[in-house]
Protein backbone atom coordinates (compact mmCIF):
# COMPACT_ATOMS: atom_id res chain seq x y z
CA UNK A 1 0.00 0.00 0.00
CA UNK A 2 1.64 3.43 -0.99
CA UNK A 3 1.43 6.03 1.66
CA UNK A 4 -0.06 9.42 1.31
CA UNK A 5 1.48 12.41 2.62
CA UNK A 6 -1.01 14.79 4.04
CA UNK A 7 -0.78 17.97 6.64
CA UNK A 8 -2.00 18.65 9.41
CA UNK A 9 -3.99 21.79 9.11
CA UNK A 10 -5.92 22.45 12.24
CA UNK A 11 -6.08 20.23 15.86
CA UNK A 12 -9.31 20.13 17.57
CA UNK A 13 -10.04 19.59 21.03
CA UNK A 14 -12.64 17.29 21.95
CA UNK A 15 -13.11 16.34 25.26
CA UNK A 16 -10.55 14.19 27.22
CA UNK A 17 -8.98 13.59 23.50
CA UNK A 18 -8.01 15.85 20.25
CA UNK A 19 -9.09 15.17 16.74
CA UNK A 20 -6.08 16.10 13.86
CA UNK A 21 -7.48 17.70 11.13
CA UNK A 22 -5.43 16.20 8.10
CA UNK A 23 -5.33 18.03 4.63
CA UNK A 24 -4.89 15.32 1.97
CA UNK A 25 -3.87 15.38 -1.83
CA UNK A 26 -6.89 12.83 -2.68
CA UNK A 27 -9.99 11.66 -0.78
CA UNK A 28 -9.64 8.98 1.64
CA UNK A 29 -12.42 6.41 2.32
CA UNK A 30 -12.51 4.36 5.36
CA UNK A 31 -15.93 1.86 6.64
CA UNK A 32 -16.58 2.90 10.32
CA UNK A 33 -14.25 1.15 12.86
CA UNK A 34 -11.22 0.78 10.04
CA UNK A 35 -8.03 3.02 11.19
CA UNK A 36 -5.51 4.70 9.22
CA UNK A 37 -1.56 4.22 10.43
CA UNK A 38 0.18 7.95 10.45
CA UNK A 39 3.23 9.18 11.66
CA UNK A 40 4.54 12.46 11.47
CA UNK A 41 7.89 12.81 9.35
CA UNK A 42 8.89 16.28 10.37
CA UNK A 43 9.84 13.81 13.87
CA UNK A 44 12.98 11.97 13.15
CA UNK A 45 12.37 10.00 16.46
CA UNK A 46 8.59 8.92 15.46
CA UNK A 47 9.51 5.43 14.41
CA UNK A 48 6.23 3.52 14.83
CA UNK A 49 3.02 4.48 13.97
CA UNK A 50 -0.17 5.73 15.47
CA UNK A 51 -3.66 4.22 14.47
CA UNK A 52 -5.88 6.38 13.89
CA UNK A 53 -9.64 6.52 13.44
CA UNK A 54 -11.99 8.71 11.46
CA UNK A 55 -14.43 10.88 13.14
CA UNK A 56 -15.05 12.72 9.83
CA UNK A 57 -14.13 13.79 6.15
CA UNK A 58 -15.45 16.52 4.87
CA UNK A 59 -14.39 17.97 1.28
CA UNK A 60 -11.33 19.46 2.30
CA UNK A 61 -9.94 17.55 5.47
CA UNK A 62 -9.73 14.29 6.95
CA UNK A 63 -10.40 13.84 10.43
CA UNK A 64 -8.96 11.30 12.91
CA UNK A 65 -8.64 10.67 15.97
CA UNK A 66 -6.65 10.63 19.03
CA UNK A 67 -4.21 12.77 17.81
CA UNK A 68 -1.16 12.21 19.51
CA UNK A 69 0.31 15.10 22.12
CA UNK A 70 2.98 15.89 20.41
CA UNK A 71 1.54 16.61 16.90
CA UNK A 72 1.57 20.38 15.76
CA UNK A 73 -0.56 22.15 12.98
CA UNK A 74 2.20 22.27 9.78
CA UNK A 75 3.34 18.97 10.41
CA UNK A 76 3.62 16.22 7.66
CA UNK A 77 1.71 13.53 8.36
CA UNK A 78 2.06 10.16 6.38
CA UNK A 79 -0.74 7.79 5.99
CA UNK A 80 -1.36 4.17 4.91
CA UNK A 81 -4.52 2.75 5.23
CA UNK A 82 -7.46 1.97 5.65
CA UNK A 83 -6.69 -1.29 7.54
CA UNK A 84 -8.71 -3.90 9.85
CA UNK A 85 -12.03 -5.10 10.38
CA UNK A 86 -15.46 -2.47 10.32
CA UNK A 87 -18.63 -2.30 11.96
CA UNK A 88 -21.43 -3.95 10.33
CA UNK A 89 -24.55 -1.88 10.59
CA UNK A 90 -27.50 -4.09 8.66
CA UNK A 91 -29.49 -1.95 6.53
CA UNK A 92 -32.85 -2.65 8.00
CA UNK A 93 -31.59 -1.88 11.43
CA UNK A 94 -33.79 0.78 13.23
CA UNK A 95 -32.59 0.93 17.04
CA UNK A 96 -28.77 1.63 18.13
CA UNK A 97 -26.96 1.56 21.16
CA UNK A 98 -23.78 2.94 21.45
CA UNK A 99 -21.19 3.50 24.19
CA UNK A 100 -18.25 4.72 25.24
CA UNK A 101 -16.12 3.68 27.76
CA UNK A 102 -12.71 5.87 27.72
CA UNK A 103 -13.61 9.33 26.41
CA UNK A 104 -13.38 8.14 22.64
CA UNK A 105 -16.94 8.62 21.03
CA UNK A 106 -15.26 10.54 18.91
CA UNK A 107 -14.67 7.38 16.91
CA UNK A 108 -18.32 6.28 16.57
CA UNK A 109 -19.23 9.42 14.51
CA UNK A 110 -18.88 7.72 10.91
CA UNK A 111 -21.67 4.54 12.51
CA UNK A 112 -23.74 7.20 14.25
CA UNK A 113 -23.79 9.06 10.75
CA UNK A 114 -24.66 5.63 9.14
CA UNK A 115 -27.33 4.78 11.49
CA UNK A 116 -29.10 7.98 11.21
CA UNK A 117 -28.42 7.99 7.50
CA UNK A 118 -30.33 4.69 7.92
CA UNK A 119 -32.78 6.27 9.69
CA UNK A 120 -31.90 4.47 12.63
CA UNK A 121 -33.08 5.71 16.01
CA UNK A 122 -29.90 6.37 17.98
CA UNK A 123 -28.60 6.14 21.50
CA UNK A 124 -25.54 6.73 22.93
CA UNK A 125 -24.08 6.07 26.76
CA UNK A 126 -21.03 8.17 27.15
CA UNK A 127 -19.75 10.78 30.11
CA UNK A 128 -18.04 12.59 27.31
CA UNK A 129 -20.19 13.65 24.41
CA UNK A 130 -18.95 14.69 20.91
CA UNK A 131 -18.75 18.28 20.23
CA UNK A 132 -20.26 17.72 16.51
CA UNK A 133 -22.73 14.88 17.67
CA UNK A 134 -26.25 15.47 15.67
CA UNK A 135 -29.10 16.61 17.79
CA UNK A 136 -31.11 13.26 16.55
CA UNK A 137 -29.06 11.52 19.19
CA UNK A 138 -29.85 11.08 22.31
CA UNK A 139 -27.23 11.40 24.99
CA UNK A 140 -27.91 8.90 28.16
CA UNK A 141 -24.38 8.18 31.09
CA UNK A 142 -22.89 4.65 30.94
CA UNK A 143 -24.21 3.57 34.07
CA UNK A 144 -27.94 2.73 32.15
CA UNK A 145 -26.45 1.29 29.19
CA UNK A 146 -28.01 -2.46 30.17
CA UNK A 147 -31.43 -1.01 29.91
CA UNK A 148 -31.11 -0.29 26.29
CA UNK A 149 -30.56 -4.30 25.96
CA UNK A 150 -33.83 -5.18 25.58
CA UNK A 151 -34.99 -1.99 23.27
CA UNK A 152 -31.99 -2.00 20.77
CA UNK A 153 -31.38 -4.19 17.89
CA UNK A 154 -27.64 -3.49 16.82
CA UNK A 155 -25.22 -2.86 20.33
CA UNK A 156 -21.65 -1.19 19.15
CA UNK A 157 -18.92 0.68 21.30
CA UNK A 158 -15.43 1.49 21.49
CA UNK A 159 -13.01 0.83 24.87
CA UNK A 160 -9.30 0.90 25.20
CA UNK A 161 -7.94 -2.75 25.82
CA UNK A 162 -6.94 -2.49 29.54
CA UNK A 163 -10.20 -1.57 30.10
CA UNK A 164 -11.39 -4.81 28.91
CA UNK A 165 -11.28 -6.51 32.56
CA UNK A 166 -13.53 -3.40 34.30
CA UNK A 167 -15.64 -3.05 31.58
CA UNK A 168 -16.94 -6.38 31.92
CA UNK A 169 -16.82 -6.03 35.51
CA UNK A 170 -18.90 -3.51 35.93
CA UNK A 171 -21.57 -4.17 33.60
CA UNK A 172 -21.75 -7.87 35.07
CA UNK A 173 -21.23 -9.20 30.93
CA UNK A 174 -18.85 -11.84 31.55
CA UNK A 175 -21.76 -14.18 30.69
CA UNK A 176 -22.78 -12.68 27.86
CA UNK A 177 -26.67 -13.55 28.95
CA UNK A 178 -28.63 -10.17 27.78
CA UNK A 179 -26.85 -8.97 25.50
CA UNK A 180 -28.21 -8.09 21.66
CA UNK A 181 -27.60 -11.10 18.94
CA UNK A 182 -25.76 -7.97 17.09
CA UNK A 183 -22.94 -6.64 19.65
CA UNK A 184 -19.71 -5.38 18.50
CA UNK A 185 -16.99 -3.38 20.14
CA UNK A 186 -14.01 -1.15 18.58
CA UNK A 187 -11.14 -1.81 21.18
CA UNK A 188 -8.54 0.52 20.81
CA UNK A 189 -4.91 -0.78 20.87
CA UNK A 190 -1.46 -0.60 19.78
CA UNK A 191 -1.28 -1.44 16.22
CA UNK A 192 2.06 -0.01 14.83
CA UNK A 193 2.27 -2.91 11.84
CA UNK A 194 -1.02 -2.71 10.41
CA UNK A 195 -0.95 -6.42 10.00
CA UNK A 196 2.52 -6.85 8.44
CA UNK A 197 3.83 -8.58 11.41
CA UNK A 198 2.98 -10.96 14.28
CA UNK A 199 4.40 -9.16 17.07
CA UNK A 200 1.49 -9.60 19.29
CA UNK A 201 1.29 -5.99 20.79
CA UNK A 202 -2.00 -5.95 19.66
CA UNK A 203 -3.54 -9.36 20.80
CA UNK A 204 -7.03 -9.90 22.28
CA UNK A 205 -8.14 -12.87 24.16
CA UNK A 206 -10.95 -14.39 22.11
CA UNK A 207 -12.94 -17.62 23.13
CA UNK A 208 -11.33 -18.94 20.19
CA UNK A 209 -7.93 -18.04 21.27
CA UNK A 210 -5.75 -15.07 21.46
CA UNK A 211 -6.34 -13.05 18.10
CA UNK A 212 -4.22 -9.82 16.79
CA UNK A 213 -6.40 -6.87 16.34
CA UNK A 214 -4.32 -5.39 13.56
CA UNK A 215 -5.62 -8.29 11.15
CA UNK A 216 -8.40 -9.47 13.35
CA UNK A 217 -9.96 -6.33 14.23
CA UNK A 218 -10.23 -3.39 15.20
CA UNK A 219 -13.94 -4.22 15.53
CA UNK A 220 -15.04 -7.64 17.34
CA UNK A 221 -18.25 -9.36 18.55
CA UNK A 222 -18.38 -9.24 22.12
CA UNK A 223 -19.66 -12.68 22.31
CA UNK A 224 -16.80 -14.09 21.06
CA UNK A 225 -14.52 -11.80 24.01
CA UNK A 226 -13.04 -13.62 26.52
CA UNK A 227 -11.93 -12.06 30.16
CA UNK A 228 -9.15 -13.08 32.59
Amino acid sequence: MVPIEAVLREIRYDGPGSIACLECPRKLHALPGQYFLANSTDDEREIIPFALYPTTCTEDWLCLAPCPAHWQAGDRILLRGPFGKAFHLPADTRKVALFDWDGLASLLMPLIHQALYQRSEVVLYTHTTPSNLPPEVEVLPPGQLSESFGWCEVLAGVLCRDSLRDFFQMTGWRNHLHLPSHAEVLIHTPMPCGGTAECGICAILLKQGWKLACKEGAVFSIHDLEVE
